[in-house]
């Protein structure tokens, strides 16, 4: 890691200055915003060094793998902050002010309400087996390489053809954020994801599947074997007294 520039720290965004831009401790919040001269930072009141370890991140964590929730959970956050206010004025503040922001409290809301952080911090981790983990990273591997094939095909297929292509991208992201959250419905949405490419690789090749290379036959069965190993187990979970204690505490 570099520590500092020298002389260059009064002029250019250095490294450490850019940790600083991107630390969720409360010294570092809205600091260092130049995208290569931190002289600007330093004229207009924005400049702060580096003085104890940075802590990344965002300074309420989301604690979740789950694509869908990690773009969208602050929309979802601002809608219902939004009904907490009564007047049109703190309704509309609410939106347009900090996320600090709160009757009575400056534009951005008070410094001293962020959480305090030290370094180091535990990260979020649902403890998966090693076994799952290299899983998820096979499937992701194929969804990237069938991304790869969608970028260098697109002009060639329809679009209804991309758009079932995207959203099958993003139900895959959601099954694996949810493998790692270790969700309750997570085998079964595996299980369906499995099932439907399946049913959609049958579909494009229908009458050429003896043409097809060996390769794409083997992809073929993993995504079989894998539908089969995720219906099991969500039939096992259906079957387990416990099934009902874990779905209320993940509701």
């Amino acid at each position: 890691m570099i520590k500092s520039l020298g002389p260059l720290e009064w002029i250019l965004n250095t490294p450490s200055h850019h940790r600083v831009h991107h630390g969720r401790n409360p010294y570092c919040i809205d600091k260092n915003y130049a995208g290569t001269l931190i002289i600007w930072d330093r004229l207009f009141g924005t400049f702060q060094a580096e003085n104890e370890e940075v802590v990344y991140g965002l300074t309420h964590p989301i604690n979740t793998f789950n694509p869908i929730e990690a773009q969208f959970g602050y929309v979802k956050y601002l809608w219902s902050r939004l009904w907490q206010f009564d007047n049109l004025s703190d309704k509309v503040s609410s939106l347009v002010k900090g996320p600090g922001w709160a009757p009575g409290k400056p534009r951005l809301g008070n410094i001293e309400d962020i959480p305090k952080v030290k370094a180091p911090v535990t990260k979020y981790d649902s403890g998966l087996p090693l076994s799952l983990s290299l899983f998820v990273l096979s499937h992701y591997l194929l969804v990237l390489i069938g991304y790869q094939e969608l970028v260098a095909r697109k002009s060639g297929l329809s679009q209804l053809n991309v758009a079932c292509f995207i959203a099958y991208i993003v139900l895959s992201l959601t099954c694996f954020g949810a493998l790692f959250d270790n969700r309750f419905y997570a085998p079964f949405l595996e299980c369906f994801r499995c099932v439907l490419f399946v049913a959609f690789d049958l579909y494009l090749t229908r009458g050429r599947l003896e043409e097809r290379p060996v390769w794409q036959h083997l992809i073929q069965w993993y995504f079989l074997f894998s539908a089969c190993l995720w219906g099991l187990q969500a039939v096992r979970m259906l079957m387990s007294p416990k099934n009902e204690k874990e779905q209320q505490k993940q509701s």
